[in-house]
């Protein structure tokens, strides 16, 4: 079973790798406007006010992520991890 960090930090991207998704539009015309892969990272944080780790998670996305069946599985894994990670309520 992974750690707890290495769920934390999946979490983190994939809230990333959904918002990018949801903003795909913004998205792309920022980073048509950038010269170099700084200005890339920064514009991602810009757009979508992600840390930079996030932004360069949604720079390695495959643009094929973006088809709506993806973003499904994406939001569903979130929802696995966030849940996973909710502590069971005390017992009556």
């Amino acid at each position: 079973m992974p750690s707890d960090e290495l769920i934390r930090d999946r979490v983190e991207v994939l809230r990333a790798l959904v918002l990018a998704a949801g903003h795909r539009h913004e998205l792309l015309e920022a980073l048509w406007q950038v010269s170099d892969d700084g200005e890339a990272r920064a514009a991602v944080q810009r757009v979508l006010g992600v840390t930079e780790e996030q932004a360069l998670a949604v720079l390695d996305l495959q643009l094929r992520r973006f088809t709506p069946a993806q973003v499904a599985a994406l939001r569903t894994e979130l929802a696995e991890l966030e849940t996973a990670g909710q502590p069971d309520p005390p017992a009556p």
